[in-house]
């Protein structure tokens, strides 16, 4: 928007930013492709003045071509995730109310109705911000959710995760922001000083609960790192049942002396139980955080169960499943 607005100044400096930016952002996330596509959609409906913008947004897709033999691995791995049909998938109500009022007391999430009346919400205010801004860049920057939703349905691979939606939150904030001012040019200014007011106390809330109080947070690996250095042994082995987060971990100060065994696939499991047995003299401690990913039946932990004797246990709790850290620590080896 800035670099097509002809009052901008050194614009050319503004299209490298926007070019770097581009060409980046599906490095950093794959659902980042999606939104440059949304963006070159829009340049087409703004010639000339965003030409430039279908020749970077051209280059940041065909600069994946060299990478689409890991993006291949990765989506076929990613029916690990929550599926669509697992009864843990809250439903798209459920991801909409863990967008649109993350944060929010537990007794709110959890009342019958919360999801519904919150996706209803949401949902009114994206249509009503998308008609108003039905000319602007938004509708473009909205409409991704749709194939999100279609790849979805399509294939199986869930793309209705709340972290794969964090992208158009701007987007729904800029569709409430519109709808509230509409209003305020009415005679319904008074329900739109209303809205705002709630929805700013709910703001407050959330925000304090995400920031202050750990029950609301995602996992602290920290805290883990801590209870390591003040029960470790140094011959301790460690298996993390939540691979993605060695890359977290690895070099901390409690995890970076010992064996690490972070299995990442399902395909990782009997060898995993088969390095553990290779080390019977030593203790085992067993963290887990998401094991759905690679390990829904918790073969790793059912087998130090049946071979060595558990010392002591702990668990951070979370309000959602998946930001729960599970760790136990187990003795030396004492049956096959």
């Amino acid at each position: 928007l800035v670099c097509s607005d002809p009052a901008t100044k050194r614009r050319v400096w503004w299209w490298v930013a926007y070019g770097a930016t581009a060409i980046t952002l599906p490095y950093l996330h794959y659902v980042g492709i999606v939104v440059v596509a949304s963006q070159f959609a829009y340049a087409l409906t703004r010639l000339p003045q965003l030409r430039a913008a279908l020749f970077i947004d051209s280059v940041a897709i065909l600069g994946l071509i060299p990478w689409v033999w890991a993006i291949r691995i990765q989506f076929e791995q990613a029916h690990y995730a929550l599926r669509l049909d697992s009864s843990q998938f809250s439903g798209l109500a459920g991801v909409i109310s863990a967008i649109g009022a993350y944060g929010v007391p537990e007794r709110w999430m959890t009342s019958p109705r919360f999801d519904l009346a919150v996706s209803v919400f949401v949902l009114a205010v994206v249509l009503a911000g998308m008609y108003i801004g039905r000319r602007t860049l938004v509708i473009f920057w909205l409409a991704p959710i749709a194939l999100h939703v279609a790849i979805s349905l399509a294939t199986g691979v869930n793309l209705l995760l709340p972290r794969y939606l964090f992208v158009y939150v701007p987007a729904y904030c800029i569709c409430f922001g519109a709808v509230t001012a509409l209003l305020l040019k009415t005679k319904y200014r008074v329900a739109s000083v209303a809205l705002l007011a709630a929805y700013a106390g709910v703001a407050v809330v959330s925000v304090f609960d995400v920031v202050v109080v750990p029950y609301y947070q995602f996992p602290d690996w920290y805290q883990v790192n801590a209870l390591l250095l003040g029960k470790e042994n140094k011959d301790d082995v460690i298996v993390l049942v939540a691979g993605g987060e060695y890359y977290v971990v690895n070099e901390f100060s409690g995890f970076r002396h010992h064996q690490i065994l972070a299995p990442l696939l399902p395909a990782d499991i009997d060898p995993t139980i088969a390095q553990l047995r290779a080390y019977p003299a030593q203790r085992v401690w067993y963290i887990e955080n998401q094991p759905g990913f690679m390990d829904n039946q918790r073969r790793i932990e059912h087998d130090l169960e049946k071979t060595r004797p558990r010392l002591a246990v702990w668990q951070q709790q979370r309000l959602f499943e998946e930001d729960v850290v599970r760790i136990k620590l187990y003795g030396r080896k004492t049956s096959i």
